[in-house]
Formats: structure tokens, C-alpha cells, sequence
């Protein structure tokens, strides 16, 4: 910790190491959370193969698979960031 010229305590190297710390702890949790969303959809997708459809009750484990890998489709898309799969646009040869 430094001091300025003017007696004023530089906390700058402190604050640049809280803000890159919590940035990487966001970028794990994010990590955390999609990890988690495509397992379920994982186990969503082998219970949907292997539903028996003779039955009511594999009849419902069926729609419920369906229905629970739509929903980790749509949370995995939601929570995609806003520069990934976003593809090459040229600039307009106009301008």
C-alpha cells in the first residue's frame, strides 16, 4: 500500500485485485451453473430413450424428459453470453 504525495493512502492495486477476483469467481460460478444444466439435460436425454412407452407411467417419464431438456435448452440460451455464436458480419461497403 502505497502513499501519494499527498498523505493519501493508494488503494488502487487492492481495488484492480478485488474486481479481477470477483470477475473470476462470476466466471466460475457461471461455469458451475451451465455444468449443471447439461448434466440434467444429460440425464433427461437417457431417460428419454430409455422410457418404457407401455406403460402410463413411461408414457409420463417420456413427456416429462421432453420437457425438462427444453427447459435446460432454454436456460443453456439464456444464459449464453452475448458474443458467442454471434458469427462474422462485414462491414457495409456503402459507408
Amino acid at each position: 500500500m502505497g502513499v501519494q504525495a499527498d498523505g493519501v493512502k493508494d488503494y488502487n492495486n487492492y481495488t484492480l485485485l478485488a474486481r479481477r477476483t470477483s470477475a473470476n469467481m462470476m466466471r466460475m460460478t457461471r461455469r458451475l451453473i451451465r455444468a449443471t444444466i447439461k448434466t440434467v439435460a444429460g440425464i433427461a436425454a437417457v431417460v428419454f430413450l430409455l422410457a418404457p412407452m407401455r406403460t402410463s407411467t413411461g408414457l409420463i417419464l417420456f413427456v416429462g424428459s421432453i420437457v425438462v431438456f427444453l427447459a435446460c435448452f432454454g436456460l443453456l440460451k439464456f444464459l449464453e453470453d452475448d458474443d458467442e455464436n454471434s458469427g462474422y458480419w462485414p462491414t457495409d461497403p456503402k459507408t
